[in-house]
């Protein structure tokens, strides 16, 4: 556990002994006589088996059921020993029975510090979003009774939560903040505990000079202090030292912090991940023996230690190797073997892990049946979509070693890879469909994302409770097989299992139904994919779908129309081709490309980027050129997310005969095959439009833009400035809605991040309301959404994917942000050709081949910022 956290609880044991012994409760300490007292002294022991078993009995004690106060601490406690046993659902209902009696005794300190809890409860749930808020209530809390100690440590929660969800920088902030409290205090190991954090986001971030500056002031603060601590900073800084390449020092300090632990009765639970560490340098170095030999005996700690998730992990690495204990089995058998033992602790990504290497294995050696047949156990282990439980400084290191991701797209490419080679083409699209789906659904976890629609409301509410309590469960069922130490029983363990079969059986006969009913909500609930030949009688004729399988020696193109499904393909190594699509990015918005002067950098910027532009279209493009329909609508993959497909460039023989893809045909985009399933709902009065922009007023160009649009639809509503405030925005009903202000703030746990509108109150005063919210509106046809903070980037898929939820039939959107003139002449061109009757895919196409025609605005950076998710 990490220090931060520890320093926590201490905090909060304190508190609590404190409150046990005082006058309130009749006097101050006395021996343990009665049951909550000798609850306190197991729990002060350690011993948390008899401390939960003890408070379970005191709260049922008449002497503590008449006394609220007494009730709420004894509730409290038990939560906390709920917590650290794993029992995740018990500790919830006690927080809240906590949180209620504290509410009624008008005891605010209390629950502010209860909130601290709360906030370990969701941390160890992998609920980093719900953790920051209760964290951010207790260190609000805190600070408002002048408590700066547990101010502090709810700030390094909050930190903390924020670094394991992915967004360091703000994690570095948070640290800060803090170290500062603490550093007036004189507490050193919190100190220390806060410098590490703000080392490990450093190094995150790549900003290794900064993250040995702040490993040097925590090294510098623990000095004296505790072994378990100055091991971690040792071995952070040898992880910086590694990421600088240099590789000598970094072996040098892992071992140092391994040997400080060994010399430790207690406390070792580190050393099975530093060891990792030293075997994933030795594995990069190539010297698979030294690797395997740091691999076996991390392994062989975490053992040791209790931890059998870790234990297991550490197995899989060794396997990889090719030098495992269990050498003399064929590797096949090994990787079985694994997936049984992760079975037996409900590891469900573990098992899955090892089942992908049989099917890889497999397929390496030519035995494509057997290659499908293991990857697809993987695939629908996967399909649960219910997750495991990670310590995250145990567990989470060993999943990066072995690309454990989540969502795990690269397990759905491999099967599709097999099932292309055994020509099952329909087969493979659907898999890729069901991993595309798989990762959309990560951006609508937020409770802010709502089911509005009034027919299957209530049957998707009921679809997502039950999935939000399997999924505490089987989280809780991890943590508890994945411990020895927790001894929970067969009987015990054979209920949960069963609890979570049966919850798993509700989500997917609801999801179903939810399916059935109103397609638009699969990213809503875990439904079913159905099969290619079903969606492919939502595709319009005229419309050809391209969505694409990178691997690792050729690129796949599935071109699929409302009659044949194509499998077309390009030899292209995926490193090359990674690396094609970004440099086209990076010159697309490179000033040099689109110069007047003609100093030779320039012109050699600009001749390599027409040479990108043809090369996309050689491999993305051509190979399907047969099977292609008039209008071309891209389903984008992790690859090609945000890649203007529309600005890339033909070119033949004749010199002469260059053209953009948008000159030669119709260029959408949707965010899933299956959304051609949506129900939309078409605009009829494309005059009733609403704008809403510059909500800090400070943006002329954004306000000029949008009152400019009354001169092209008469009758647009335009709200600006201080009229831009959410409990506007949400009412808002009408064909069209423009709304033109910062999108921004996406991190691994927010993909939908947050939309900058007014607050309502005061001129030029802003809050960011989170994207999600605009579930919450009533089917708008048509929606604009123009990003106009920064550098404007941070629209996509996603985004489009929310409105198409609700009814939205055409959504468009900018990737980044060019200039205003372009955003000027775009809404132009684009409500002009609405206002004339055009359909706003048309409008949109129409707009983009008149932008093309304009001098200082025919370049790809000015015109191919617009995207239109939409069909035709």
């Amino acid at each position: 556990m990490e220090p931060t956290v520890n320093v926590l609880r201490l905090l909060m044991c304190c508190w609590l002994i404190a409150l046990a012994g005082c006058d309130r409760f009749g006097g101050t300490s006395v021996p343990p006589v009665d049951t909550f007292d000798r609850a306190v002294q197991s729990l002060q022991e350690r011993d948390l088996q008899t401390a939960r078993r003890l408070f379970e009995e005191a709260v049922a004690e008449p002497a503590v059921t008449a006394n609220p106060e007494k009730l709420a601490i004894a509730r409290t406690y038990l939560a906390q020993v709920h917590l650290e046993l794993s029992e995740f659902r018990a500790a919830s209902s006690d927080i809240a029975l906590a949180q209620s009696l504290y509410t009624k005794l008008g005891d605010s300190r209390s629950r502010a510090r209860l909130a601290a809890i709360a906030g370990d409860v969701e941390f160890a749930l992998g609920r980093y979003r719900t953790a920051i808020e209760r964290y951010e209530e207790a260190a609000a809390g805190a600070l408002a009774f002048g408590d700066k100690a547990g101010g502090a440590a709810a700030e390094a929660g909050v930190a903390r939560s924020l670094l394991f969800s992915g967004d360091a920088e703000a994690a570095l902030t948070q640290y800060a903040s803090a170290a500062a409290m603490v550093r007036e205090l004189g507490d050193v190991a919190t100190l220390a505990a806060a410098e590490l954090g703000r080392g490990r986001a450093f190094r995150i971030l790549r900003k290794y000079p900064e993250a040995l500056d702040a490993l040097t002031a925590a090294e510098e603060a623990a000095r004296g202090g505790s072994t378990e601590l100055g091991a971690r900073i040792r071995a952070e800084i040898a992880l910086v030292r590694s990421a600088m390449g240099n590789t000598t020092a970094a072996v040098e300090g892992l071992r140092d912090a391994v040997n400080a632990l060994r010399g430790q009765q207690a406390g070792r639970e580190d050393e099975p991940t530093f060891l990792a560490y030293l075997g994933s340098i030795y594995e990069r170095m190539g010297r698979s023996t030294d690797a395997a030999q740091f691999y076996r005996e991390a392994s062989g700690v975490a053992r040791k230690n209790g931890d059998r998730i870790g234990e297991l992990y550490l197995k899989a690495a060794q396997i990889r190797t090719g030098r495992s204990e269990e050498g003399t089995q064929p590797v096949g058998d090994q990787w079985s073997a694994l997936a049984t033992e992760f079975r037996a602790i409900a590891c469900a990504s573990g098992e899955a892990y090892a089942y992908i290497q049989l099917g890889l294995l497999a397929e390496r050696t030519g035995a494509l049946a057997d290659a499908q047949e293991y990857l697809a156990k993987g695939v629908a282990l996967d399909q649960r979509a219910l997750p495991d439980f990670v310590h995250p400084e145990r567990h989470a290191p060993l999943r990066r070693l072995l690309s454990i991701q989540d969502p795990p797209a690269d397990w759905y490419g491999s099967l599709a890879r097999v099932l292309v080679r055994r020509e099952r083409s329909s087969e493979a699209l659907r898999v890729l469909e069901m991993g595309r789906l798989r990762q959309l659904r990560t951006a609508f976890r937020g409770p802010e994302v709502i089911a509005r629609q009034p027919s299957v409301k209530q049957q998707t509410d009921d679809v997502r409770n039950a999935l939000e309590e399997a999924t505490i469960l089987s989280v809780e069922l991890g943590a508890r097989l994945g411990q020895r130490d927790l001894n929970t029983s067969a009987a015990e363990t054979q209920s949960m299992r069963e609890n979570l079969e049966s919850l798993i059986q509700r989500v997917r006969a609801g999801s179903s139904g939810v399916q059935s009913l109103y397609a638009n909500y699969d990213l809503l609930v875990p439904s079913p994919v159905p099969d290619v030949a079903v969606l492919q009688r939502f595709i319009p004729r005229g419309n050809a779908v391209l969505t694409f399988l990178p691997t690792y020696d050729r690129l796949y193109l599935f071109v699929v129309t409302h009659r044949a499904v194509n499998v077309r393909s390009t030899a292209i190594r995926l490193d090359s081709l990674t690396m094609l699509v970004r440099e086209y990015k990076q010159l697309l918005l490179d000033p040099r490309v689109y110069s007047t002067d003609i100093a030779a950098a320039n012109v050699d910027a600009m001749t390599r980027f027409a040479g990108l532009s043809a090369r996309l279209y050689d491999v993305f493009i051509r190979p399907a050129t047969d099977v292609l329909e008039r209008n071309l609508v891209i389903i984008p993959d992790a690859l090609t997310e945000g890649l203007p497909f529309h600005t890339i460039e033909r070119q033949s023989d004749d010199e002469d005969d260059v053209k953009y893809l948008i000159e030669i045909m119709g260029v959408d985009y949707l965010p899933s095959l299956s959304a051609f399933r949506y129900r939309v709902q078409p605009p009829t009065r494309t005059k009733d439009i609403v704008a809403f922009g510059n909500p800090s007023g400070k943006n002329w160009a954004v306000d000029y833009e949008l009152r400019d649009l009354r001169s092209f639809a008469r009758g647009t509503r335009v709200f600006v400035g201080l009229e831009t405030a959410w409990s506007k925005v949400k009412t808002v009903n009408s064909e069209v809605l423009q709304l033109s202000t910062d999108f921004a703030d996406q991190t691994r746990t927010n993909p939908l991040g947050t939309v900058v509108l007014s607050n309502g109150v005061n001129v030029e005063g802003t809050v960011p309301v989170l994207f999600g919210k605009f579930s919450e509106l009533e089917s708008i046809p048509v929606v604009v959404l123009s990003n106009s903070g920064g550098d404007g980037t941070g629209l996509g898929s996603v985004h489009a994917a929310m409105f198409r939820l609700n009814g939205a039939s055409d959504v468009f959107l900018n990737c980044w942000s060019a200039d205003r003139r372009a955003g000027k002449f775009f809404s132009e061109y684009f409500y002009t050709h609405l206002a004339s009757g055009l359909a706003p895919g048309d409008a949109y196409r129409q707009a983009l081949l008149m932008l093309l025609q304009l001098r200082d605005l025919n370049h790809p950076r000015a015109w191919g910022q617009f995207f239109h998710y939409g069909i035709g």
